[in-house]
């Protein structure tokens, strides 16, 4: 009896730990999974936007900075051409050696030097009287000035040159600039198709499971035959192959982003773009080529040339300077602390090199010319080109649009007919691989309308789209000083060649490198 109570007991206080740690069981769980949750949310990077990932990649741009040091280097050497306008001042010091003379030979002189010596306390050289001959080294140290007053206006031209290629250089940064948010678009904006795109193949994929399972089932009881159910696991197949592919382009893309962030690819995550924009009309962006960069370095270029040309002409005028010395000490003293001296020199011949430097700077002058004018027309094209690539993309956007409608309420209808026994399991299959098809071209279109929409900001050169970067450089601003001034002022006819945007087919397909999927997919049956 005893026995049969101990058991008892036992019994109830197993059933007693059990009912608590039954209670005490979710209070575990979720504090295990706070434990584990929580450093994984904190690990987790927060979704990047286009401007921000292109602003981390500015940041760490090396052709940036070297930009930043041409402008340094125009910078300077304007400076340095302004130091022409003001005088030299030196500390100097000279000292003359001569060979002796002959008294003999030249009676007047030793005449005059016996004067002088007599007349002044400090003597230079020696006498010696036995020999006949004398020496005489005289010095001088004191302060001197130089100061060109004229020079045919050349440091004057020399110096508006220079100033030009300030704004060139600012200018042609800002270009690079635009090119890069260019290109960090389009990769951004790959990598969220090859996302989608992934993210439909395992919608697809898992539609696919579904119709595996219920082919199987249709088969185990004789309503289907193994060749439908063959079909199905083929057509698995070919999605998990697509999948793979899909997957490998997106890690490549993401490698490439993380290598101009320089940030790991791990960590990199990509936020949702926003909706496309209202079309504008063509004049509304060839009105802005004009204020393009590259075009306004190419017109301070061109004034750099003309500068430099009226430098080179300036050489066939005199030349005036003033010298002055004051003498600190000097031997032999002849009483005189100071001189100035006036220096006007006419160029008369130099064997052609004026005249040749200025036939230089004449062709230098048309070849700017010729290069602004193939720029003005590049630029113009270059923005209808983009121009259509993005109405053309956002008018198939729209029909594909339609299109992923109709595709999915085609497999709903072949997926009733089928079990109507209507139609066969290949148009099933068909159905549901034209609907996911289409899902993946809305998804790449949208994604290339948006890629086009960006070249056609940076074809117009429209700065305001894209976002500056959190400090800007005093010598961007001071570069930029009246750069539409000399805009205005530039010859109409000239310029630089550009291809750019021209190596891609009108659609931009090969340069988006497409793959697919778009907002308006649908969900996945």
């Amino acid at each position: 009896m005893s026995d049969k109570n101990s058991c008892c007991e036992h019994t109830a206080s197993r059933n007693l730990l059990r009912s608590h740690f039954t209670a005490l069981l979710p209070l575990l769980l979720a504090i295990l999974s706070t434990a584990i949750v929580s450093p994984l949310q904190a690990e987790r990077s927060p979704a990047l936007t286009l401007n921000e990932v292109y602003l981390q990649v500015l940041r760490r741009s090396e052709q940036d900075e070297i930009r930043k040091e041409d402008l340094a280097v125009a910078q300077a050497r304007y400076r340095q051409s302004l130091s022409s306008y003001y005088p030299e001042i030196f500390l100097f010091g000279r000292k003359s050696f001569y060979d002796k003379y002959d008294e003999d030979d030249n009676s007047q002189l030793e005449t005059l030097l016996r004067q002088q010596q007599s007349q002044s306390s400090n003597t230079t050289g020696s006498t010696s009287t036995g020999s006949g001959f004398r020496t005489i080294d005289p010095y001088q140290a004191g302060v001197g000035f130089r100061w060109p007053i004229f020079s045919g206006f050349q440091t004057y031209y020399e110096s508006q040159a220079r100033d030009a290629e300030i704004s060139s250089a600012a200018l042609n940064r800002q270009r690079y600039r635009q090119l890069l948010y260019r290109d960090v678009g389009e990769v951004y904006f790959q990598i969220l198709e090859y996302e989608k795109t992934t993210q439909i193949l395992k919608e697809e994929q898992q539609a696919l499971r579904a119709r595996i399972g219920e082919l199987a089932r249709r088969v185990r009881i004789g309503r289907s035959s193994q060749g439908e159910l063959l079909a199905a696991q083929s057509e698995y197949s070919n999605s998990r192959v697509e999948l793979e592919r899909v997957e490998g382009l997106r890690q490549v893309s993401t490698e490439l982003l993380a290598f101009l962030m320089n940030a790991p690819a791990e960590s990199i995550v990509l936020a949702e773009p926003g909706p496309l924009p209202g079309q504008r009309q063509l004049t509304a962006y060839l009105e802005k080529v004009e204020k393009r960069t590259d075009l306004r370095a190419a017109m301070k270029t061109l004034d750099a040339e003309k500068a430099r040309l009226q430098s080179e002409k300036g050489g066939h005028y005199p030349e005036a300077s003033v010298e002055g010395s004051y003498y600190m000490s000097q031997k032999p003293d002849f009483g005189r602390d100071w001189g100035i001296t006036l220096s006007i020199e006419i160029p008369l011949f130099e064997g052609g090199n004026t005249y040749y430097a200025v036939r230089e700077y004449e062709a230098l002058v048309r070849k700017s010319k010729l290069e602004l004018q193939a720029l003005r027309r590049s630029a113009s094209y270059e923005v209808r080109s983009a121009y259509t690539d993005y109405v053309n993309a956002l008018s198939r956007l729209a029909l594909m649009r339609q299109s992923v409608q109709i595709s999915r309420s085609t497999y709903y209808v072949q997926m009733r007919d089928y079990r109507l026994g209507i139609v066969s399991n290949l148009e099933v299959l068909s159905a549901l691989r034209n609907f996911h098809m289409a899902r993946r071209e809305l998804v790449r279109l949208e994604m290339l309308a948006r890629i086009n929409e960006i070249r056609l900001h940076v074809a117009a050169g429209m700065q305001a789209e894209i976002p500056a970067a959190p400090e800007r450089e005093s010598e961007d601003l001071e570069g930029l000083q009246g750069s539409e001034d000399s805009a205005n002022a530039a010859t109409p006819d000239g310029s630089q060649d550009s291809s750019e945007g021209v190596g891609k087919d009108s659609n931009g397909d090969e340069a988006a490198n497409p793959s697919t999927r778009g907002p308006d997919s649908g969900e996945d049956p």
